[in-house]
């Protein structure tokens, strides 16, 4: 974490960060852990391979993505009307990039999200950042619980999720009137749903084997 400390702003500081957090209802308890940069362009000094590369001066929450402490990507999040709505950057090419995985209890239920934003809203959780799942470590795949956006009529996401179900992981299918018409964790949270409500919505939307690939064909609508 380290070299961001010289390049961005704790979001603690920043009134525009705090208000992106409130009004995606973030937990407080994260606001710590997350910085800011108004010009991410200097980040190109964080490692030679983006030195060359044009990254914009959208202003951005930074979500850091470490193993052991050591700093290997990043995940920008666009707090304006930005088309890219993300950028990511990756510092070490021989490990996946997922975020939080130094601070989940691997011996618990670890709830998988796609996205970073919608995994601060779980308990012991991480987040590929992709749809991307098979990146996650081969010893945490009985205790972990995978979560897909909620896009039954998506067909290149309903393929990743039959090859994960194939592959035996436990599968969040969205199974509650209540998050029907919601895409995402943080849309279900800012339809009024509490943390506590989403996360009892995926402990009992979870199938695996013969039970998953039977809910699958009742949750795809293509």
């Amino acid at each position: 974490i380290d070299p961001l400390t010289f390049l961005c702003t704790p979001c603690t500081e920043v009134p525009v960060a705090q208000q992106s957090f409130e009004d995606r209802h973030i937990p407080e308890h994260h606001y710590n852990n997350l910085w800011y940069i108004d010009k991410p362009q200097t980040l190109s000094y964080l490692h030679k391979k983006y030195r060359d590369r044009v990254l914009g001066n959208d202003p951005r929450i930074i979500l850091p993505f470490t193993r052991d402490g050591e700093l290997i990507g990043l995940s920008g999040r666009a707090i304006n009307d930005s088309p890219l709505r993300y950028l990511t950057m990756r510092f070490r090419d021989d490990l996946p990039l997922i975020f939080n995985l130094d601070n989940v209890d691997k011996t618990k239920t670890i709830y998988v999200t796609e996205g970073p934003i919608d995994s601060l809203f779980l308990p012991n959780s991480i987040a590929v950042g992709g749809s991307d799942f098979k990146k996650i470590d081969k010893e945490l795949k009985n205790n972990s619980i995978i979560i897909y956006d909620n896009e039954p009529r998506n067909t290149e996401i309903l393929k990743k999720i039959e090859e994960v179900i194939e592959l035996g992981y436990n599968v969040c299918l969205w199974d509650d009137k209540r998050v029907q018409d919601l895409k995402d964790i943080n849309d279900m949270i800012q339809s009024g749903l509490t943390k506590e409500e989403v996360k009892d919505i995926i402990d009992k939307s979870t199938f695996s084997g013969l039970s998953a690939k039977l809910k699958f064909k009742e949750y795809k609508k293509v």
